[in-house]
C-alpha cells in the first residue's frame, strides 16, 4: 500500500470493467437473454467494483433499501459494519454508476 500499489493489476481491473461493459450491452440488445442470476452476480460486482462495499454490506441490502428516482437515477443504502460499537455503525448512501443503473433497474 505504501509503495501506490493497487490490490488488484491493470489487466484484471480491465477484465472487470469489460465483463461489466459487455452485460451492459447484452441487457441493451436482449435483456431477455440474461438470467436473473447472472444479472445478479453483475449487480453485486458493479457494488463491490465501485465502493468496494464488502460481501456482508451487500448481502445485507435490501429491497427497501434501493431507491429509483424518475431521473434514471439509483441510490442503494449500506451499513457501515467494520466498526465495532453498534452505535458507530451509521448508515451511508451511494449513487450507483450508470453501468449499475442499467443491471439494476433490469433485476
Amino acid at each position: 500500500m505504501r509503495a501506490g500499489d493497487c490490490f488488484l493489476p491493470l489487466d484484471q481491473k480491465a477484465m472487470i470493467v469489460n465483463y461489466i461493459d459487455d452485460m451492459c450491452a447484452a441487457l441493451a440488445t436482449d435483456p431477455d437473454d440474461i438470467d436473473n442470476a447472472g444479472l445478479r452476480d453483475v449487480c453485486m460486482l458493479v457494488m463491490s467494483y465501485q465502493y468496494a462495499f464488502r460481501p456482508g454490506q451487500i448481502a445485507r441490502i435490501e429491497l427497501a433499501d434501493v431507491r429509483f428516482f424518475s431521473t434514471g437515477a439509483v441510490h442503494a443504502a449500506v451499513s457501515l459494519i467494520k466498526q465495532k460499537d453498534n452505535i458507530k455503525r451509521i448508515r451511508v448512501t451511494r449513487r450507483i454508476s450508470a453501468d449499475g443503473v442499467r443491471c439494476s433497474m433490469s433485476w
